[in-house]
């Protein structure tokens, strides 16, 4: 618990110390220093736990004549904190039974937004482009195209004014001005697969980049905590049939990337769930963690074994090439396990920047090896009698940069079973596929959730909604479904 003494003593306390007026004017000061300076203006105390509020925050206010709780409500969230006014003490307190801001109802969740959708397609083939990034420029708030290439963006009128940028690996990006994009417009990227051969020159090994980009976390990422917004789908098919669709928004708070010790929180704001569609009797498919497991992919902070040191000596790397990424020049470093290592690894790639040693991608998946021991890991329970075999585990993690920062922006995780048994003449695929998309992010005013509100590694995914209908979100920025996963929903909804 911080306590800051006040320099005025002994003066007459109003009826209620929040209902105090003063003025206060101080750009980008830690929230410490501002309450450190209201409680010398006004003579009082305040109080707060230090392991819940960031009090390193910076914040920028310039009030005159205020009330000290409507100074505080600038301050901190009012859905988040309360404040107790007690003999000369003003303690800041987070709302343990109360709830997280639901910004279904706040103000600017009711403004007009603008609604930028179209499809992203390559300009030679006009074939679709799947997976492209659509932010607004200079902003970390954006989404990604669908398998079909389509794309729906909510804008607040706020950033009416503003550029949206469209890029894809192997793709120049395109910018466009919001006001300029129609409904349903049709987005041309242009190929663009550059090659940099002259870095060559100066060889480097992937060793030493991988040291560098670990060196470089702390320089590179932020070291704040920072509260994000995001949208997280997790699809489950038998053969070519969905039977489980589930959605949720989602808030995640990021600890700071040089405290590995404390992972990041999750906590769904909004969600539904389509009730499972004909599934196997035998088998009730479910994914433990969902929305709290797939932040683990965030592997700039959780460093897995091809990225961790101490685990080098299992893979092999190279420089595989050296390519223009998101306008700039990136090391693309292939890696894969050595020959009969009796562990789960994994072979793939990393995107590393030439410049900075950022991270910017990392695409992997288990190699055949790592498949064999895959089930045993994957798989909590399965009937007895039952065969199941993992034939795929592939993940993609992408980064974003916001100013000098980099995020860790999306990622998709996608398992195949092999599901068998003679005697109830079962013989199917199973696919689960789980997509997490970060949509904006801010400083945080908290380090933790209130305690009955953070989703846990243990729970299973339930929320539940009869209608699924595309004014379900409001102005949530989502991931828009697929053609074949709208076309399953429109056939769940007249079976039902």
């Amino acid at each position: 618990m911080l306590l800051f003494a006040p320099i005025l003593q002994g003066q007459q306390q109003p009826e209620s110390i929040l209902e105090k007026v003063i003025s206060i004017d101080r750009e980008n000061q830690p929230v410490a220093i501002i309450l450190n300076e209201l409680s010398q203006k006004a003579g009082i105390f305040f109080s707060y736990d230090a392991s819940v509020i960031v009090s390193d925050r910076l914040v920028s206010i310039d009030v005159k004549d205020t009330k000290i709780k409507d100074v505080l409500n600038l301050l901190f969230d009012k859905n988040l904190f309360r404040f107790i006014a007690k003999e000369g003490h003003i303690i800041i307190l987070l709302k343990e039974n109360g709830s997280l801001p639901d910004t279904t109802n706040q103000n600017y969740k009711q403004k007009p937004f603008i609604n930028l959708t179209g499809r992203v397609v390559n300009q030679k083939t006009r074939k679709p482009i799947r997976y492209a990034n659509i932010s607004i420029v200079g902003k970390p708030i954006g989404t990604i195209s669908n398998t079909d290439g389509d794309f729906i963006l909510k804008v607040g009128p706020e950033n009416k004014n503003e550029l949206i940028a469209f890029s894809c690996l192997g793709y120049l990006v395109e910018k466009i001005p919001v006001d300029q994009i129609k409904p349903n417009d049709i987005i041309l990227l242009k190929p663009a697969s550059i090659f940099i051969n002259e870095v060559l020159v100066n060889p480097i090994s992937p060793e030493m980049v991988l040291d560098k980009a670990l060196e470089n976390i702390n320089a590179n990422y932020f070291t704040q905590f920072m509260m994000t917004e995001a949208f997280y789908r997790e699809t489950v098919k038998q053969d070519n049939d969905y039977i489980n669709v589930s959605e949720a928004v989602l808030q995640i708070l990021k600890s700071p990337y040089n405290n590995l010790s404390r992972d990041d929180k999750v906590h769904i704001l909004k969600g539904r769930k389509i009730p499972e569609v004909n599934p196997l009797q035998w088998i009730d498919f479910k994914l433990q963690g969902g929305p709290k497991t797939i932040t683990q992919l965030d592997l700039v902070k959780m460093t897995d074994t091809f990225l961790d040191p101490r685990f080098r000596n299992l893979y092999s790397y190279e420089i595989n090439r050296v390519i223009w990424y998101q306008g700039h020049p990136v090391y693309v470093i292939r890696f894969k396990p050595i020959r009969n290592v009796p562990f789960l690894c994994y072979e793939g790639e990393i995107y590393v920047d030439r410049e900075t040693f950022a991270i910017w991608h990392i695409n992997f998946g288990l190699d055949k090896q790592g498949l064999k021991l895959a089930s045993k890991l994957l798989i909590k329970k399965k009937p007895r009698g039952f065969k199941i075999r993992t034939i795929k585990a592939d993940y993609v993690v992408d980064y974003r940069q916001f100013g000098n920062k980099f995020y860790f922006s999306s990622a998709r995780a996608s398992l195949i079973f092999k599901i068998k048994d003679r005697s109830e003449k079962i013989n199917s695929l199973f696919q689960s596929t789980s997509e997490l998309l970060i949509t904006d992010l801010e400083q945080s005013q908290i380090r933790r959730f209130p305690r009955n509100q953070a989703f846990l590694i243990t729970d299973i995914f339930t929320e539940t909604i009869d209608e699924y209908d595309d004014e379900f979100w409001g102005n949530y920025n989502i991931i828009k479904p697929g053609e074949n996963l709208v076309k399953a929903l429109k056939n769940f909804r007249l079976k039902k």
